[in-house]
């Protein structure tokens, strides 16, 4: 369930990335040396790191948390 909401919410996350780095290429282009601002093979890689880096980020505290009892958690609440 987090980590569905966590992919949910990165993928969202990449697309509006991806089209904002498309509307934005004409000024990035003059800060970028030896890549294009359209480059695929660029915003793939980008996107893929942020995928896998937002799903870990996700997967550790969803993790902990399914290794607590759920009566002591109701308890402490």
């Amino acid at each position: 369930m987090v980590l569905r909401d966590a992919a949910v919410l990165i993928g969202a996350g990449i697309l509006f990335g991806v089209a904002a780095t498309l509307a934005a290429a004409p000024v990035l282009r003059t800060m970028l040396f030896g890549t294009g601002s359209r480059d695929p093979m660029v915003l793939g890689t980008v996107c893929i790191f942020v995928a896998l880096t937002g799903l870990l980020a996700a997967y550790l505290p969803a993790l902990r948390a399914a290794a607590i009892d759920p009566m002591q958690a109701l308890r402490t609440d």
